[in-house]
């Protein structure tokens, strides 16, 4: 697991270096450890599942560079994650199946490929998703 977080910190580094994202807070579980790179208004949290071979790249709403309590919705009821494949219009378990190791890190380059070149329209429409 110490590798596929280390890979997933280093395809996702464009995040603190370009994007001005905080250096991620990394939470480990068992099968799931999940970056959540923090900016004031919105966050992007990266979920790596080795129990399901899944790898979830997510917008997070958040308050003030704090993340709110809930996981898709709040406590209040309101939305506050969104798949970043939602956002684009793709359906990302169709590009690269995960059956290995190696597949891991091909959906992690896929993935963060895709949050890189879209990142303008994702931020964006996020927000304003968010403020619905």
């Amino acid at each position: 697991m110490e590798n596929i977080i280390r890979t997933a910190l280093g395809q996702f580094l464009f995040l603190e270096e370009e994007k001005g994202f905080a250096t991620p807070i990394i939470k480990k579980d068992i099968w799931i450890t999940r970056l959540t790179y923090l900016k004031r208004d919105i966050g992007i949290e990266i979920e790596l599942d080795l129990r399901d071979f899944d790898i979830l790249v997510l917008l997070v709403k958040v308050n003030n560079g704090k993340l709110i309590k809930g996981y898709y919705v709040s406590n209040e009821g309101e939305k506050i994650r969104i798949h970043i494949e939602e956002i684009v219009g793709t359906n990302i378990k169709n590009q690269v199946k995960i059956k290995t190791k190696n597949d891991f890190q091909k959906q992690l380059s896929y993935q963060a490929n895709l949050l890189y070149e879209n990142f303008h329209d994702i931020e964006s429409k996020g927000k304003r998703i968010f403020m619905d």
